[in-house]
């Protein structure tokens, strides 16, 4: 896909450079020099310009991008202005960042879909992850359901994939992620994985793995205390 990231912030630059890695063409945009320059390595193409001059934007691609994502988070009035532009010009679709209440009630207005919330997202998927030191990462699915990244336990260490009890708890193995390589050094995340199915595996855990496990909120977070 042809994606567009408007607003080249600590989340922008990081969505940038996931897609791409993904295997996508994305073009960076931001009106700070700094920010387009520190990316442009990982990314097929930045431009650094006012997202909210219309001449500005009739010099871009808008039409050749499957999806345009503003992701200004400084201003909201920059990510208004931005949004309405880049409506006038027909963009296929845009998905915007809202970073207040009023933001997102502003974007529902003016006819946007797709809003995301990345701050109050990771607040909610953080609650474990704070609560619970086995937890590495969680991703809430709903009012009663989620996904957790957790630490292999201590007993659990030299044992096989089939000698786990997590059926004891009603929570279900999905996968045994085992990293390779180090956190990238600008956006700390792990530059891959080996991602094994605990169906198709007689696998002895080690600490360096993960445990990605699904489940009631209730029934995880009373595993992840003992």
């Amino acid at each position: 896909m042809k994606i567009m990231i408007v607003g080249l912030g600590n989340f922008g630059s990081a969505l940038a450079v996931k897609l791409n890695r993904f295997g996508h063409e994305v073009i960076g945009i931001d009106r700070s020099r700094h920010k387009t320059e520190s990316i442009k390595d990982f990314v097929n193409t930045v431009v650094t310009m006012d997202i909210t001059e219309k001449p500005a934007i009739a010099q871009l691609p808008i039409n050749d991008m499957d999806v345009i994502v503003i992701s200004i988070g400084e201003n909201l009035g920059d990510s208004v202005i931005a949004t309405a532009l880049l409506k006038d010009y027909n963009a296929k679709r845009i998905i915007c960042r809202a970073i207040s209440e009023t933001h997102f009630n502003i974007l529902e207005k003016m006819g946007i879909d797709h809003i995301i919330t990345p701050e109050v997202d990771a607040a909610n998927n953080s609650v474990s992850t704070v609560l619970y030191e086995m937890v590495h990462s969680a991703y809430v699915i709903s009012d009663n359901y989620k996904v957790c990244e957790m630490f292999v336990p201590e007993r659990f260490l030299g044992l096989k994939v089939s000698d786990l009890t997590f059926n004891n708890y009603n929570i279900q193995l999905l996968l045994i992620r085992k990293a390779k390589g180090k956190l990238h050094p600008k956006y700390m995340m792990k530059v891959e994985f080996d991602d094994l199915l605990p169906s198709e595996i007689d696998y002895v855990l080690s600490k360096d793995d993960l445990l990605v496990v699904f489940g009631l909120k209730k029934n995880i977070d009373k595993y992840a205390s003992l």
